[in-house]
């Protein structure tokens, strides 16, 4: 489960029984850029363009992308990976889950959100994947575009 420790600090942490997996934070204020900290490993989520809905995965340091996030509708993306690799990334317009399927048509993770007090995303892993192993921050990718469609909704509700 991923929750948001401090309301006013835009930082999430994803815990499993109490044992800290990783964090996802945004260092700026109003920026969509993020950070993906996960076993003293880091990578950077970058918007690429203005324009354009596609995200960068960048390792520290590097001004190129190794991966990308690439949305073709509203309900269907695509993750890219270096090697050819890709996971289809599908979401619903009611419902606030976001669904990680592999090439042969298999679902392997689920983030949904949860709502209270304190916001909660549960991060379901229905398969080990070599891609999540390698990996790690397709789910906080997950996460990262939940927040980002709350916090677009919230803006313009008020």
């Amino acid at each position: 489960m991923m929750v948001q420790p401090k309301f006013l600090k835009d930082r999430y942490e994803l815990s499993y029984e109490d044992n800290l997996i990783g964090t996802l934070g945004f260092p700026k204020v109003f920026s969509t850029n993020a950070v993906v900290s996960v076993q003293g490993k880091e990578w950077e989520i970058k918007k690429e363009s203005f324009w354009k809905g596609i995200l960068g995965i960048h390792q520290p340091g590097y001004e190129e992308p190794f991966a990308r996030y690439v949305p073709e509708s509203y309900k269907k993306s695509e993750i890219t990976f270096p090697k050819g690799d890709y996971l289809t990334v599908r979401r619903y317009f009611f419902k606030s889950a976001i669904e990680f399927i592999d090439d042969r048509n298999n679902l392997i993770a689920i983030v949904s959100s949860k709502s209270g007090f304190k916001k909660k995303y549960i991060v379901e892993l229905l398969q080990k994947h070599k891609l999540l192993d390698e990996n790690p921050w397709v789910v906080f990718l997950g996460c990262y575009l939940t927040i980002l469609r709350e916090k677009r909704a919230h803006a313009a509700a008020g």
